[in-house]
C-alpha cells in the first residue's frame, strides 16, 4: 500500500463569515453573524489519486452570544465575601 500526503482547499467563499484553512486540515472560521447558519465548502486532494474528492461542506450553527448579568455586592471593610460566578 501507498502512502501519500492529502491537502485540503476550499472551494468558493465561505457562507457568513471568513475561512483560513490550512492545507493540512486544521481550520479557523470567524462567524459575521450573531446567529444563523454559517459555513464552507471543502475537498481534498491526494497526491496518490487522479483526481480531487467531490466538495463537501462544513455547517456551523452559530449561537448568539450569552447574556449576563451585572451584580453588586455589598461588604464591609475587612470581611471577606464569596461567590460563583455559575456558567451559562
Amino acid at each position: 500500500s501507498s502512502t501519500g500526503t492529502t491537502s485540503f482547499t476550499a472551494v468558493g467563499a465561505p457562507t457568513n463569515g471568513s475561512l483560513f484553512l490550512n492545507p493540512a486540515g486544521p481550520f479557523s472560521f470567524t462567524a459575521s453573524i450573531s446567529s444563523g447558519s454559517a459555513g464552507f465548502n471543502y475537498r481534498a486532494i491526494s497526491d496518490i489519486l487522479p483526481c480531487p474528492s467531490d466538495i463537501e461542506r462544513i455547517d456551523i450553527t452559530v449561537h448568539p452570544n450569552p447574556t449576563v448579568a451585572t451584580g453588586m455586592i455589598n461588604a464591609c471593610s475587612g470581611f471577606t465575601k464569596t461567590g460563583n460566578l455559575n456558567p451559562l
